[in-house]
Parts: structure tokens; C-alpha cells; sequence
């Protein structure tokens, strides 16, 4: 039996695509992302300085520091994650090397805001940092 609905009419649902979306990057995925979008900085990636051989100025003359260790554990974990170009074009985000438009406009925000806030909280053993950007 057919039911035929007289009542207002209700819109459509709205499509996925209109719908805000979050994407979890790795840090190689979103330095290549903002490098296709025409070289936004990145207000957060600090690379430290390194001479010809690797290692910072500081380090060769001082030796190994408990803070050149970390960076070494750092930078092994960031050669094991996947290749960014393949991940980023397997999930849609890059297409013939050129960025979804997404993510493009969201590092466009992240790199020229209007209003920026970070918040950095530590208490005890807790420590939280949390930053929004905000323009037009």
C-alpha cells in the first residue's frame, strides 16, 4: 500500500559533500598538502637547523644531547610513515598533483588568519595545547 504525504514539504538532507568533514593527516601529508597549496607555512612545524651531515651546529661542536636523541626517535618515526603523495592521492585529497579544494581552503585559514588562539595548559602531570584560527 502506497502512503502519500499531504504535510509541508520537508527539504532534502543535505549531500556528504556539503556536510564539514575532519581528515586526520600525518605530518609528511600535511607539509605536501601545504606545499601544493602554494607554500602555506605552517605555524607549527619548527624544523631545527641542520648542517651538511645532519646533526645541528650546537650538536657537532657539544655532541649528543638528550634533546638531539629525541629528535633522531622523532625523525625515524616520521620515515616510517607512508609515502604522502600516495596516501594523500589513494584517499582523494590530491588528484594529479593538485590539493582537494578542503583542505586547501582550511590551510589557507590556518596560515593567514584573521584572529588566532592558542591555549597551552599544564597542570600536575597534564599538559594540554589546543589552537583555532579564525577568518572572515
Amino acid at each position: 500500500m502506497s502512503t502519500i504525504d499531504l504535510g509541508a514539504h520537508r527539504p532534502a538532507p543535505p549531500s556528504l559533500d556539503a556536510l564539514p568533514r575532519r581528515v586526520a593527516l600525518t605530518l609528511p601529508e600535511l607539509r605536501l598538502l601545504a606545499e601544493l597549496a602554494n607554500g602555506a607555512p605552517l605555524p607549527f612545524d619548527l624544523a631545527a637547523p641542520r648542517s651538511g651531515n645532519g646533526t645541528s651546529p650546537l650538536e657537532g661542536r657539544l655532541g649528543q644531547s638528550r634533546g638531539s636523541a629525541a629528535d633522531e626517535a622523532y625523525a625515524a618515526t616520521l620515515a616510517r610513515l607512508h609515502e604522502p603523495a600516495a596516501s594523500l592521492e589513494r584517499r582523494g585529497l590530491v588528484t594529479d598533483g593538485v590539493a582537494d579544494a578542503g583542505p586547501a581552503g582550511a590551510l589557507g585559514l590556518l596560515a593567514t588568519p584573521d584572529t588566532a588562539l592558542e591555549v597551552d595548559v599544564a597542570v600536575g602531570g597534564v599538559h594540554l595545547h589546543a589552537w583555532h584560527r579564525r577568518a572572515g
